[in-house]
């Protein structure tokens, strides 16, 4: 039996990997704009939180 991970954890990853197809500066160095920082911030604590 697989685990799955909670929907939170689903969401801010999705949040943060549309944002990153998204966003031009993204996807060029340094690779974060601010609102790709938070949203990766995001995502690392939700899953710490799992």
């Amino acid at each position: 039996m697989s685990q799955q991970r909670p929907a939170l954890v689903h969401h801010s990853y999705r949040a943060y990997f549309d944002h990153l197809l998204a966003c031009q500066k993204c996807s060029e160095p340094p690779r974060r704009c601010g609102d790709g920082s938070a949203l990766y911030r995001t995502y690392r604590s939700d899953l710490k939180k799992s």
